[in-house]
């Protein structure tokens, strides 16, 4: 499955109005996303997004966003578990980032971290749909990118921004080890099962990049790593049961990696 080679010519829609925010999904991004992956070994089967009815659908979808709560957004701030500002993000301590570290590297046993191939990079011409941190695109709209699974009926439900959602992640797809989670939000319904959460760490994005990337593959899903003018996109799907996710990543600062998640079939 690539990305890059379905994208060209897609378009960013943003648009405020009132009670929502609309982001129509690029048509790369969707690819990567909802595409039918053969996931039954290291090799991943392509498909033809414009050709795609689901891909095509997902295109036109409505995420609902409370405009006051989009406001509320500051990613300088920290949230606790209750969903509380706790102020700044901390720097990272040596320290931390070791016990980051031994914690993710724990969770794999003897099987051990797996290594990420080596990211394509591609223009933002080639690959819009990589598009992650840009002005103007919440967490919320972000989100948008899951709606619309395969054979499912529209997707236009109003999210939800809560600390809470961070636990209730696709267990395959956590809060890295000792994250500092600095905004959540999700949505449930027959239609809607989506999960959104941005953290930041002390640890490296290689290490990050590994981590999900093994929690990925062992799970069952495919997995594609772009660089997009700096920003690292991992992404794939779970052919069995529709589950997919991305994941955009960057530098924050000098010491910290910046990570939004988003995926469906959460807890």
């Amino acid at each position: 499955m690539d990305l890059s080679e379905n994208s060209t010519g897609a378009q960013r829609l943003i648009r405020q109005g009132g009670t929502f925010v609309r982001l129509a999904t690029l048509a790369g991004a969707t690819a990567l996303l909802l595409s039918a992956c053969g996931v039954g070994s290291e090799s991943e089967e392509e498909i033809d997004a414009a050709t795609d009815p689901a891909i095509a659908g997902a295109l036109e979808e409505e995420l609902l966003v409370d405009p006051d709560l989009v406001e509320q957004a500051n990613r300088n701030n920290a949230l606790d578990p209750q969903g509380a500002n706790t102020g700044a993000v901390p720097a990272p301590k040596p320290a931390d980032v070791k016990a980051s570290r031994e914690a993710a590297v724990k969770q794999f046993g003897s099987k051990g971290i797996m290594n990420a191939p080596e990211p394509k990079t591609v223009s933002a011409e080639e690959c819009p749909g990589c598009e992650g941190d840009r002005t103007g695109v919440t967490l919320g709209a972000k989100a948008d990118i899951q709606a619309g699974k395969r054979g499912k009926a529209k997707c236009n439900a109003k999210i939800n921004y809560d600390a809470k959602w961070a636990a209730r992640m696709p267990p395959e797809l956590p809060v890295y080890p000792k994250g500092n989670v600095t905004e959540a939000a999700g949505v449930d319904g027959d239609s809607c099962n989506l999960r959104a959460v941005t953290f930041t760490t002390g640890n490296s994005i290689k290490e990050v990049v590994d981590y999900y990337y093994t929690k990925a593959r062992r799970a069952r899903y495919s997995a594609e790593y772009l660089i997009r003018e700096g920003e690292h996109t991992l992404g794939g799907v779970r052919q069995s049961d529709d589950a997919a996710y991305v994941i955009f990543l960057r530098k924050r600062g000098k010491d910290l990696t910046e990570v939004d998640i988003v995926a469906n079939n959460g807890r």
